[in-house]
């Protein structure tokens, strides 16, 4: 037998040794059963098991070395449970784990040297869980990790350089947490990532330069957050960046030069703002962009050739602002964007 299927049940316990007689067994699904604990043995000699499904229980104990045994396992679910710890103990053994998931438990905190034993990891997904705080040791030894996914916790502080051992990581999601500060050296080490979400993380203030060291970074999204300004510098360095969110964060002023170093952006949203000028320089050099979001906000001044780099702009929202009048000179009269499709407005406008 290489598969057990034993979702749906009601299962409570498991016995030491219950799976000793089955060496073949590949996949072993549990989930959605009334496991309560995990026991050491319950998993006894299951060397060539490779996904394990314990979802969806109410394991609120997993007692040290539970795992030892699965040496070859790749893939272990544990997301819906009421797990309150996650150590270097229980994850023992697991020297071949690649994808873990422990998503909505009541993780509050991560020990130093959790994952020493689980260096092959590539995916790890902690969301809706109660962490507060992310040191320098977290994530140690998680040199292979590509996607780690934070949302819906309650970080509150993030040492800084405690992503530095995440050397491959390409997605990371901070999504609903209470982050307050970016720093300069928060996201030091992540020259890989592509994907970044801080969406509705409370964030009020973030340094200049502080992606700087994302040198592949594709998308980021750090909208519906307090920062209101926006400084000159922050978006330094980031001249792979193809979409930039920053809907919802109650900006008043955006200044020239803020957008000067992501040549490549063809994706902007800045809508639902406070914004009330265009200026001239806001968007200079973009000549990339395709998309522009600038609906929602107070603008009530475009001021004359302030789109006239979008050489390739396909659509730009200005609906529900205070305009009363449109220059036909905001766009460059030599250079009209070519591939315009959709100008949406929705104001009260007098041409």
């Amino acid at each position: 037998m290489t598969e057990l299927d034993l979702q749906y049940n009601e299962i409570e316990s498991i016995s030491n040794g219950a799976f000793l007689d089955l060496v073949n067994l590949t996949v072993l699904k549990i989930n959605d059963n009334d496991l309560q604990s995990i026991k050491n043995g319950s998993f006894l000699g299951m060397h060539s098991l490779d996904t394990l499904w314990l979802q969806n229980n109410y394991i609120e104990i997993i007692e040290p070395y539970s795992f030892i045994d699965l040496n070859n396992l790749r893939i272990l679910d544990m997301d819906d449970n009421d797990l309150n710890r996650l150590d270097e103990t229980i994850l023992a053994g697991l020297f071949s784990l690649e994808d873990l998931d422990v998503e909505d438990n009541s993780i509050a905190s991560i020990p130093d040297e959790t994952f020493r034993h689980t260096q092959n990891l590539r995916i790890l997904d902690i969301e809706y869980n109660y962490l507060e705080i992310i040191t320098k040791k977290t994530f140690e030894f998680l040199d292979a990790l590509e996607e780690l996914d934070l949302k819906d916790n309650s970080i509150q502080f993030i040492q800084d350089e405690s992503f530095l051992h995440l050397r491959n990581l390409t997605d990371l999601d901070l999504d609903d947490n209470r982050l307050k500060n970016i720093t300069k050296n928060t996201f030091k080490g992540l020259s890989k990532l592509k994907t970044l979400r801080c969406d509705d993380s409370d964030i009020e203030f973030i340094d200049d330069e502080s992606f700087s060291h994302m040198e592949n970074i594709l998308f980021i999204d750090i909208d519906n957050n307090p920062f209101k300004i926006i400084p000159r510098d922050v978006f330094k360095g980031l001249g792979t960046i193809d979409e930039l969110q920053l809907d919802d964060c109650g900006i008043s002023t955006i200044l020239n030069g803020t957008f000067s170093d992501v040549i490549n952006i063809t994706f902007l949203e800045i809508d639902s703002n406070e914004i009330e000028i265009i200026d001239e320089f806001m968007f200079k050099g973009l000549t990339r962009m395709e998309k522009l979001y600038l609906h929602r906000n107070n603008i009530h001044t475009i001021r004359e050739n302030s789109f006239a780099d979008l050489y390739n702009l396909e659509k730009l929202y200005l609906y529900y602002n205070q305009l009363k009048s449109l220059s036909e000179m905001i766009f460059n009269p030599q250079q009209h964007p070519q591939n315009l499709r959709m100008f949406s407005i929705r104001c009260d406008l007098y041409l």
